[in-house]
């Protein structure tokens, strides 16, 4: 606020995983702005286009390098020394309204240039609340801060967790690089939730090491096999709640949820992968074939996803976003 930060605007921030990137994320929302996460090991030229798409003045950052040259961007130094004696500056005269954005998140870029995804505080505000109901999270519960910030499940693993009044552990990437010492890790520190990709929870239940802390382990992604689960139900104890999430990034990180019970398992033996489960918060999930005609049971067609969380559409890119995002003629 006292650089010159107006409630709307768009501020990048740009740090390694750490105790001052929780606090540049919170400071830039608590000042009105919507943050935008880069990652420090991405190409310059990959951050730049980010930061110009979105017209960000100002940077959080430990290191900016040569996002510096040639741009009008202010860099603001984000360490330690610069934050452990804070200055008593005003925030944002009033909250945020709904309508203002929280966040952009970018896809991966693999089929072309990468694309922004803008999602409000009234987006994300439906999903935050659907995880207060049905988690039952409290100040008991440790989460390990696992997803990179970069990544949208990041901001539903943060928030869900400070907002409950939980203990959110940032520990070093290479820690979590190494499946035998992040679960020493879960059991150490008694890590309640953990959540995680198939794909990264293969590792831990090779290591040959049980995370018993846990318990609640979200499973997202990516497509969760029947196998994995048992062994992920092996790993955990009986009490563990295991969960497999979906959603795209453009409908703020999480639409659909299935709370996978132990004793039922058996139910799934026969599928090539768990259900991804039902709509979370005030969202709706419709199955429609080519033509936009609703889907008898057990017919294939695509998914459809209306409500709250929706975001409008890709950041300054109007052509894909009338192809993606589209008004659906929906029974109530």
């Amino acid at each position: 606020v006292e650089r010159g930060a107006v409630p709307g605007d768009m501020t990048g921030i740009l740090v390694e995983r750490s105790v001052e990137m929780i606090i540049g994320i919170i400071g830039i929302l608590k000042s009105g702005c919507a943050y935008i996460p880069l990652n420090p090991s991405a190409p310059t030229m990959r951050n730049r286009f980010m930061l110009s798409d979105c017209n960000v003045r100002m940077l959080l950052s430990g290191k900016a390098g040569e996002l510096e040259s040639g741009s009008n961007l202010e860099v603001i130094g984000l360490s330690h020394d610069s934050w452990k004696n804070p200055p008593a500056l005003p925030l944002a005269d009033s909250p945020a309204p709904p309508h203002n954005m929280a966040y952009v998140i970018y896809t991966s870029g693999s089929t072309g240039q990468p694309k922004g995804v803008p999602i409000t505080h009234g987006n994300f505000c439906q999903l935050i609340h659907w995880g207060y109901r049905h988690l039952g999270i409290d100040n008991n519960d440790r989460v390990l801060q696992n997803v990179s910030y970069y990544f949208d499940w990041s901001v539903w693993e943060i928030f869900i967790t400070l907002t409950t009044g939980a203990c959110l552990h940032t520990t070093p990437g290479d820690l979590l690089s190494h499946p035998g010492e992040s679960v020493r890790y879960i059991n150490t520190h008694g890590i309640t939730m953990l959540h995680i990709t198939p794909t990264q929870y293969q590792y831990i239940a090779k290591s040959h090491r049980d995370p018993a802390a846990l318990r609640y382990l979200l499973i997202g992604g990516e497509r969760l096999t029947v196998d994995l689960v048992r062994r992920s139900i092996a790993s955990v104890h009986k009490s563990c709640r295991i969960f497999n999430m979906y959603g795209p990034t453009e409908v703020s990180i999480i639409s659909t949820a299935l709370e996978i019970e132990q004793e039922n398992l058996d139910s799934y033996r026969e599928r090539s992968c768990i259900p991804i489960g039902n709509a979370t918060g005030n969202l709706n999930l419709y199955i429609m074939d080519k033509y936009r005609n609703m889907c008898p049971v057990n017919i294939p067609g695509e998914i459809y996803i209306t409500g709250d969380g929706v975001a409008q559409g890709y950041l300054n890119n109007p052509t894909l976003t009338a192809e993606k995002f589209i008004q659906l003629n929906t029974p109530h």
